[in-house]
């Protein structure tokens, strides 16, 4: 496979992650605040990945002695995905954050707990000064807390 085959998973992420966000721009500044952070993570990371794909192949000598993923660690990834979005909609995003972010670095990345919390409250403070304090947003607060509507394109009944 040639260098830029192997970046092409990454340019197609590039490339939806900028269309996402194009769309958001018709949104009002509280419904366009979720598409900014999803769109602005996929962009970066999706940034990162273009620039050290084509270091990680399996022949590679740091992960050439790696076993493939299992599938059920793939489906737990996704579960926590999944636990995350919801928590955005139930409970807004800094307080779901504030606990996703802790146990996917202990339970995921087996970091120590000290760790893993250092990690959690220093995303839920870059969130909160990026989107309260730089762009003047509020970030949603959920469902639970009455803070979903005003931060959807579209009326929820």
């Amino acid at each position: 496979m040639t260098g830029w085959a192997r970046r092409l998973p990454s340019l197609a992420l590039i490339l939806l992650a900028g269309a996402y966000l194009a769309i958001a721009r018709g949104f009002k500044p509280t419904a366009a605040t979720l598409p900014l952070i999803a769109g602005g993570a996929v962009l970066l990371l999706a940034l990162h990945d273009l620039r050290d794909r084509p270091a990680r192949t399996r022949s590679h000598p740091i992960i050439a002695h790696r076993p493939p993923p299992r599938w059920q660690d793939e489906a737990t990834a996704i579960a926590g995905l999944l636990g995350l979005v919801g928590g955005f909609f139930l409970i807004g995003i800094l307080p779901a954050c504030a606990l996703a972010v802790p146990l996917a670095l202990r339970l995921g990345a087996r970091l120590s707990w000290p760790a893993a919390i250092a990690g959690g409250v220093g995303l839920v403070a870059v969130l909160w000064l990026m989107f309260a304090w730089l762009l003047g947003l509020d970030l949603p607060a959920g469902l639970l807390f009455d803070g979903v509507d005003g931060y959807t394109p579209y009326a929820l009944p």
